[in-house]
């Protein structure tokens, strides 16, 4: 089963014992926003490095092309 980046989080958070209230007040955004993001995956590489520093994460993205092999 493939999990969308906001069920990701929202995992993490149930394991780090925080809430979409928590997480909000400390991202400075209401709960319905934050949660909205969660649930929609409406959310900006800058707010999930965000979150996951909040979290004790890091994130790894890379961006690989099929026909040079580039990785960015």
């Amino acid at each position: 089963m493939s999990y969308t980046i906001g069920e990701k989080l929202q995992v993490i958070m149930k394991r780090k014992g925080l809430t979409v209230t928590e997480l909000a007040r400390l991202t400075h955004q209401s709960r319905q926003n934050l949660s909205r993001k969660l649930n929609l995956n409406l959310m900006t590489v800058q707010e999930l490095s965000e979150y996951a520093e909040i979290l004790g994460c890091r994130v790894d993205i890379l961006l690989t092309m099929n026909d040079t092999n580039e990785q960015f």
